[in-house]
Order: C-alpha cells, then structure tokens, then sequence
C-alpha cells in the first residue's frame, strides 16, 4: 500500500509541476492526496481542520504552490463545505501566501 501511495505522489507532483505556476493552487479533496502533498510543518489532516478550513500549505509537489485540504465531498450539500471552498478562493484569487500552520 506503501509503495502505491509513493507512486502516486509522484505522479501528482510531476502533474502539478507540469500544469500549475508558482501563483496557483491545489485543493485537495482527499485526506491521502493533501498528507501526501502537505509540508511537513503544516497542519496533518483532521476532519476538523477540513470543516474549519484550516489545512493550508505549500506543496512539496517541486514547484511551490498553494495547498489546500478540503472537506469530504460527500458533505459537498453543507453550508460549511461552500463557505471553506470560498475562503480558500479567496485566498487563491488574492495571492496571499497561504499560512505554515493553523490559523
């Protein structure tokens, strides 16, 4: 399982390192993809961090870019879920330097 989520990462940072500039972002909707592409000081993923919008980091992927951990998807329907995905926008669309560890 180990060696399958090592290959992953990979692909995701040669697909990042191909496809998003330094001023871009990733939003991550998966626990795995954002551990696996967080900074290593940056806040691990919780599910309340996900809910509160606070996983944010720049990715080790080869180029810096934002990373943001999402919440799950299947509560997609919740007020929290847009309000989180419109703070990251915000985040995204001002170019701020997104934050090493929790707000």
């Amino acid at each position: 399982m180990r060696l399958l989520a090592d290959a992953e990462r990979k692909r995701l940072a040669a697909t990042i390192s191909d496809y998003v500039t330094g001023q871009g972002a990733v939003v991550a909707f998966q626990r795995d993809a954002y551990e696996g592409l967080r900074d290593h000081a940056a806040p691990a993923y919780t599910f309340a961090g996900a809910r509160e919008g606070r996983l944010r980091s720049n990715s080790t992927a080869g180029c810096p870019v934002q990373l943001f951990g999402a919440p799950p998807t299947r509560l997609a329907h919740a007020q929290m879920f847009r309000r989180v995905l419109a703070e990251y926008a915000d985040a995204i669309e001002g170019g701020r330097p997104s934050p090493q560890a929790s707000r």
